[in-house]
């Protein structure tokens, strides 16, 4: 009975290790503590964790067995001058930004908006304090709310916080009749430079609509809007560019609001629109005008339904046609080769594929029948175009794993020198916007 002797307990007692370990009993207790405090934490962690996924699981499953909801289309007709004052100019801004959201509550937008609400309902609510004591299971809560909040901005596309609200904002006039006929006198004796890119088909087609919707006072079709209020953003951003101070902010709070008016039509235009020459030039119009609104992921949604449109049209394989009327033809051609060239940068922008591939290209370029600087402005981007489309496939394609690193390099740096002569061969014939 070793553990009863007297004499070994006092030898223990003596033994250095023992007086060590009874001196560090104290701190040892309290580290035994503190693991089991947070053991603790985390299983809370994990059962809220488990919580949340299987709520958003159950959200998720609800939203893919109900029916879709759309958002009735909102009118979009003319107004006239006489009747924006400065109240009704207000509700105007206030009412583009809250346009309706596009298409209803399926796909992505439906586990988005299933997330938030879960999230919210599950923890921002939960009376439990002791989530919220816990300053690193905060933040990492607070970084999921914005993941998600993240996901639904991007999956309603919603035009809110485009543009700061100011109290300018409310002084801008809107797009009255008035407004819109002096930019189109303004067209008749001097032509914008964002013409240039643009067939001369598709600017009388846009002179005509323009007139209908507002010298005629014609209800437009989400088409025609789409066009109008497109390219009437891009002129008056033109003109602001050119005019005096004064007038510059005028046209700068009308290019503005066309814009903000071309976001209500993509809000509420029909994703089953049948595939036809204005639709694929009203959305490569609306494509390229988000560029400019710095929307990368709408510009790539604009830009894949032109392309797709074209491609089913039989646009990427026009050489085929030979009894079509000229001019026609030839605006076939410009759009093809612009959604094309728009396709190319945003996917290289993007880091994704391109809509429209090479090999499937059989269109010829432009004729001599079109202005001087739309051929070489045509001709100078799709030659770029078709480098930035083998640079998204040779570089960043599944392709690039089994290139060595010096192979990468110097596949790189080839691209580059391609560019570079593009470059060089563009300084040699100018591009003349002005160029008749």
């Amino acid at each position: 009975m070793p553990d009863d002797d007297p004499t070994q307990q006092g030898a223990n007692r003596e033994d250095p290790r023992h007086q060590e370990i009874v001196r560090q009993r104290p701190a040892i207790e309290e580290a035994i503590i503190d693991s089991r405090h947070s053991e603790g934490k985390l299983n809370l962690m994990n059962d809220r964790l488990a919580r949340i996924e299987r709520l958003i699981q159950q959200s998720h499953d609800q939203a893919q067995s109900s029916p879709p909801r759309t958002a009735p289309p909102r009118p979009l007709s003319p107004v006239s001058n006489d009747s924006w004052n400065n109240t009704s100019r207000r509700s105007h801004f206030d009412h583009v930004s809250a346009a309706p959201t596009p298409a209803g509550d399926t796909g992505t937008q439906a586990e988005s908006v299933a997330a938030q609400n879960v999230l919210e309902q599950t923890v921002g609510h939960d009376p439990d304090p002791a989530v919220h004591q816990d300053s690193e299971l905060t933040a990492a809560l607070d970084a999921l709310r914005s993941i998600v909040h993240r996901a639904q901005h991007d999956a309603t596309g919603a035009p809110r916080g485009l543009f700061p609200t100011t109290s300018s904002s409310s002084e801008t006039p809107a797009p009255g009749m008035e407004q819109v006929e002096a930019v189109l006198e303004r067209l008749e004796t001097s032509t914008p430079a964002y013409f240039s890119w643009l067939s001369p088909g598709l600017v009388d087609a846009f002179l005509q609509k323009c007139r209908s919707m507002y010298q005629r006072e014609q209800e437009g079709s989400p088409t025609d809007k789409l066009l109008v209020y497109s390219m009437m953003a891009n002129i008056c951003s033109e003109l602001s560019g050119t005019d005096e101070e004064e007038l510059a902010g005028y046209n700068q709070g009308l290019s503005r609001s066309f814009s903000n008016l071309m976001l209500q039509v993509l809000a509420t235009f029909p994703m089953m629109t049948p595939a036809c020459l204005d639709a694929a030039e009203a959305l490569m119009v609306a494509a390229s005008t988000t560029v400019a609104m710095c929307k990368p992921s709408l510009t790539w949604s604009l830009t894949g339904a032109a392309a797709r449109m074209c491609q089913f049209l039989g646009y990427h394989r026009l050489s085929r046609l030979k009894s079509e009327s000229s001019t026609l033809l030839q605006r076939k051609i410009v759009l093809f080769w612009s959604t094309y060239v728009l396709d190319r940068s945003n996917a290289l922008r993007l880091g994704r594929p391109p809509a429209i591939q090479d090999r499937d290209i059989d269109s010829p370029m432009l004729s001599d029948e079109n202005p001087p600087a739309l051929i070489e402005w045509v001709k100078f981007w799709v030659e770029a175009g078709c480098v930035q489309g083998k640079i998204c496939n040779t570089l960043y394609g599944p392709a690039a794993k089994s290139l060595s690193s010096d192979a990468r390099a110097a596949t790189a740096e080839a691209f580059a020198n391609e560019l570079d002569q593009i470059h060089q061969r563009r300084l040699k014939v100018p591009l003349n916007p002005r160029a008749a």
